[in-house]
């Protein structure tokens, strides 16, 4: 993944403002993954949870 988000034409040439958009994003996925479950989605905050957790750590290579 960091290979992607470096090589990208639509990353590689600005990637302060990737890093930026990568934390906001994880932000939001974790801030979600902490609320309720949300009814007719059982597996949701799950995802969520994970996509944080990559997020972090994706975040964590690149600062």
């Amino acid at each position: 993944m960091a290979a992607l988000l470096r090589d990208h034409a639509a990353t590689a040439t600005s990637p302060a403002t990737t890093t930026a958009y990568l934390a906001a994003l994880t932000g939001h996925w974790h801030r979600n993954a902490r609320r309720p479950a949300a009814a007719g989605a059982p597996g949701l905050r799950t995802y969520q949870h994970r996509a944080a957790a990559a997020g972090l750590a994706l975040l964590m290579t690149r600062l």
